[in-house]
């Protein structure tokens, strides 16, 4: 409803400038429904998919990116790939399932924007809207151990100001 409302006031303002109505723009005072932000996550997984891509995001930290030559080593003596993130990646993945937000949203979340004592994530979305999302305490946990176990490193080669947060 809200999308035809839009288009409805839309028409009524560019009518109105045309050829003004008696009575003023009839749409000039009409809002949008308000609509809650929160998604339904457990709609568009079920728990046994929504567990088994949990699962596959907790491999990335022992598997990801190792060299799939699997003559010339075990899958622990593999070297791994220069620049490999397995932390970040997996706090990505945990906050894609967590939270339902967009990927470009999650692609421009600052650690300041995540509330850890309220468990929310407030991210400017598509269009420049400030969302909050409701996170689970898995994707917390996730997005805690990024920091701790990725980027110090950054900090020693970037001079990143979040690692000091």
């Amino acid at each position: 409803m809200n999308r035809i409302t839009v288009h409805r006031k839309t028409f009524a303002k560019w009518r109105h400038k045309r050829q003004p109505f008696p009575l003023g723009n009839p749409m000039a005072k009409l809002t949008p429904l308000e609509l809650p932000s929160v998604l339904e996550i457990e709609r568009a997984l079920t728990e046994s998919e929504r567990r088994r891509l949990l699962d596959a995001a907790d491999l990335l930290l022992e598997t990801g990116g190792r060299s799939r030559d699997r003559k010339a080593r075990r899958v622990a003596d593999r070297p791994r790939r220069k620049g490999y993130r397995p932390y970040r990646n997996r706090a990505v993945v945990y906050t894609l399932i967590g939270t339902g937000m967009r990927r470009a949203a999650v692609r421009n979340l600052n650690l300041q924007e995540v509330d850890f004592d309220k468990r929310l994530v407030q991210v400017e979305d598509k269009g420049g809207v400030t969302h909050c999302y409701h996170i689970s305490r898995e994707a917390l946990a996730a997005i805690r151990d990024y920091p701790a176990q990725e980027r110090p490193g950054d900090d020693e080669k970037w001079r990143s100001p979040i690692s000091r947060t």
